[in-house]
This record gives C-alpha cells, structure tokens and sequence, in this order.
C-alpha cells in the first residue's frame, strides 16, 4: 500500500516594510521638519540599509538636512550594541544611512524607527523624499524581502505659479565688497548689493558648512532692496556661547536673492570664505 507524504511548507509573513513618516508634510520655507524613517512587519533583521533621496535641484534641494539620529528599533534589541553610519551627500540632494549589530545576534524583529532626519526648508518646491537603495539583511548576511514607501514634503510650492515665477537669469544683481570677519566667537558677514531690476530685491544671508562634522545652518538677515540701481548695505552677526556652541566650525558664509520672495537664489557674483573655526570654552 503506498503512502503519499504530504509536505507543508509553512508560509513567510508579511514582507517588512521601509517607510518615510509622515506620508505628507506641508511647511514654510524657514520651518524644521523630521522625518522618520520606520520598519514594520520584519523578522530577523541583523543589519539594515537606506538611501533617502531629497532633492535632485542644483545644489541639491529644497531641504537643509540638519540632523541624523539612529533610531531605537535595532538597538534596543541587538544586545551588543550597534554601529550606525551616516553619509550626507546635500550638494547632491542625497543621503546613505546604515546600521549593523554587533556579535553574535538572532536579528531583530517587530516594528520601530530605524532613524530621523530633521530638515530645514531653504527654499519652495514640492519635495519626494524617496526611500530607495534598501537592504536588510540577516545573521546569515541573506537578503530579505521589503518594500519602501516614500513621502512627500510640500514647502509653499503654491507659489511656484507661472503668473509669479521670476528666473533670476532674467534680472540683474551686483554683488560687491562680500566679506567675513571672525573675532572670538563672533562671525559677522557684510555686503552690497545694487539691484538693476525694475522689482524689489530681497537679499538674506546664509551661514552653512559644518559643525565637527555635523551639517551647520543658519540663515538670517533679510534685507529689502527697490528697484532702479538702488544699493542696500547689509551686516550680519552670528554670536556663538562658548560654552554651548564649543566645536570645529568649517564655515561657509553668502549671499542669496529672491525676487518677489518665491524662491531663492545663490548669487555666483559675490565672495564666499571658507574658515576652519575652533570655539572652546
């Protein structure tokens, strides 16, 4: 008599997930925005991997990463720790994250916040920050299946309407006598602009670079230009505590314009100094 063995073969859950919360943001230029970067559904995850894309504009993008921090997910269960690495790519609107355990470790699994990007908005646009490039991988450096969802990040792009869009190839700025002086802990940037458009001219001052390493931005000081070849004269002043802001600054420090206000411009007539800075207490 024979005998039909049956086989069962038992049935994987659902496929982790990679997702960028919350799904849809709308903010003002100026405004911080974090999002996080979570999993959900995975089993026996040792490592991970992601690329967040944030902007493909030249200069890289809308948004000003500020901040990377590793989430709790698969450091709270690895339990020899974790190594989290970062890359931050902003002229190229892009940014690598990932993180292993350490030692020997059955792999994570669950729900939880894999990390959180905190951006500034230096511009309008409508952003896709897109979660792509992703890994998990498991004790036995197998891939596993996962999908990514991405989302959305909508700085005042009501106001990028033909009607209202001025290129600023089509007007004319002339930017003299930029300079940077640095005493103390004191940074001060000064200019002039001369506006030849026939519209207003609004001029800001960015102040950007690093922080021991980590992405430096403070953007300040708007100043109204008139029309007509109307000069501004314009100074601003960052003052650093000694004892909070202690660090290696490698400082970037120009001039912007926006006509109407709608989006902002780096202006290529100026002049731009890079200082490696040391503020000890």
């Amino acid at each position: 008599m024979a005998l039909n063995a049956i086989l069962i073969v038992p049935t994987r859950a659902t496929d982790a997930t990679i997702s960028a919360v919350p799904s849809v943001t709308t903010m003002a230029v100026g405004d911080t925005v974090t999002v996080n970067v979570n999993i959900a559904d995975a089993i026996g995850v040792y490592a991970w991997q992601v690329r967040i894309v944030f902007g493909t504009a030249p200069g890289g993008s809308e948004l000003q990463v500020m901040t990377v921090t590793e989430g709790l997910w698969l450091k709270s269960q690895a339990p020899f720790g974790t190594l989290f690495i970062k890359r931050i790519f902003q002229d190229q609107g892009y940014m690598d994250v990932a993180c292993t355990a350490v030692g020997t470790f059955d792999g994570a699994s669950g729900s939880g916040n894999l990390f959180k990007a905190t951006f500034s908005a230096v511009d309008v646009g409508l952003v896709t920050i897109d979660v792509t490039n992703s890994l998990l991988i498991d004790p036995f450096l197998q891939s596993l299946p996962h999908s990514e969802v991405d989302a959305t990040i909508d700085v005042e792009s009501y106001l990028l309407t033909p009607e209202t869009y001025v290129d600023l190839e089509e007007k004319r700025v002339d930017s003299r006598k930029w300079d940077i002086s640095v005493k103390g802990t004191v940074f001060t940037f000064y200019g002039k602009s001369k506006n030849w458009a026939n519209v207003d001219l609004l001029t800001r001052v960015v102040f950007a670079g690093t922080k021991d390493g980590e992405p430096f931005l403070t953007i300040t000081n708007m100043e109204l230009v008139g029309p007509g070849k109307s000069s501004g004269f314009m100074t601003s002043t960052i003052n650093l505590d000694p004892y909070v802001d202690i660090g290696t600054y490698l400082l970037n420090c120009y001039a912007q314009y926006s006509f109407y206000g709608y989006r902002w411009y780096t202006s290529e007539l100026g002049k731009t100094k890079d200082l490696s800075i040391i503020v000890l207490p």
